[in-house]
């Protein structure tokens, strides 16, 4: 059992092993983040289950990837983007109960390279509006709040007033080596369907296709974002009908700063970043 100390606003994991041992499951290792994927897999495990949000579940899955381990997955963050795409939203006692007879999917991963450096991702990349509004909302004083709602509509209020001002910048962009440039506020490449505070960009995209959603936004859709954020704000739900493309291999430049997942990372206007997808990476019970 890995899991988030806070995950479900404090749902102890004592609490979560009692759950999974009245559905026959024995928990054998309790711990908060996977630091040593051999430390798992060497135990002769039969599954690893995540209680969490996003940020939880993409650490455990990307730390087990290529390991063939199943991963039961319990939602139990703010947004659950990753739950949300997996069709995975059912409560958590449902969730354990269909286990048993669930199929193993074998679930995409995006491979972030810039420089020297390489990442990998479970929900996306991007520049402009997303990494804006994470980093104001990481600059502001962090409310103890578990209400995911309001958590949420905190987040899509930061989102707005930070695009208010946000310029578009032009990105030179490679898709599977069709080279454009264009003046963007927004850059998102998905391997889910929502990401940040559930913005929903893609609502076709499939986290096992071998494909990423590449997702674009000029100054001819800033209305449309913008009313798309304050439609959220009056708590109508929905998703934005930005352009959307697939492809396996992107490059982009022209950022000064991208979101990796939910890290911000600074770079130079002058450097190129590479993604590509890779394929059936990680095995999930759906």
């Amino acid at each position: 059992l890995v899991y988030h100390p806070s995950a479900g606003g404090g749902v102890s994991p004592q609490d979560l092993s009692q759950q999974l041992s009245r559905h026959g499951y024995r928990v054998v290792h309790m711990m908060k983040q996977v630091d040593d994927p051999a430390e798992l897999t060497e135990r002769g495990l039969e599954m690893v289950v995540v209680a969490g949000g996003d940020g939880t579940i993409s650490r455990a899955a990307l730390a087990l990837q290529n390991t063939g381990l199943p991963l039961g997955l319990l939602p139990m963050g703010t947004a659950n983007n990753i739950a949300t795409t997996l069709g995975l939203n059912q409560p958590a006692d449902e969730l354990i109960r269909g286990w048993k007879s669930a199929q193993v999917l074998k679930l995409d991963i995006g491979c972030l390279k810039h420089g020297d450096q390489s990442r990998f991702f479970m929900e996306g990349v991007g520049g402009g509006l997303l990494p804006a509004g994470i980093a104001a909302m990481d600059a502001e004083p962090r409310e103890e709040n578990h209400d995911p709602t309001e958590s949420i509509a905190r987040a899509i209020r930061t989102y707005r007033r930070v695009f208010s001002t946000l310029g578009a910048r032009p990105i030179h962009l490679t898709l599977d080596g069709e080279q454009t440039e264009e003046p963007l506020v927004l850059l998102e490449v998905l391997n889910i369907k929502s990401v940040g505070s559930q913005v929903v960009l893609s609502l076709h995209t499939e986290a096992d296709d071998g494909f990423l959603s590449v997702v674009t936004a000029g100054e001819a859709q800033r209305e449309m974002i913008d009313t798309y954020l304050e439609r959220r704000l009056n708590g109508i739900a929905g998703h934005l009908p930005l352009p959307v493309r697939r492809a396996r291999h992107v490059k982009a430049k022209g950022w000064e700063a991208i979101h990796v997942d939910d890290e911000i990372r600074d770079i130079s206007t002058e450097e190129s970043i590479e993604m590509q997808v890779v394929e059936g990476a990680v095995n999930v019970l759906v």
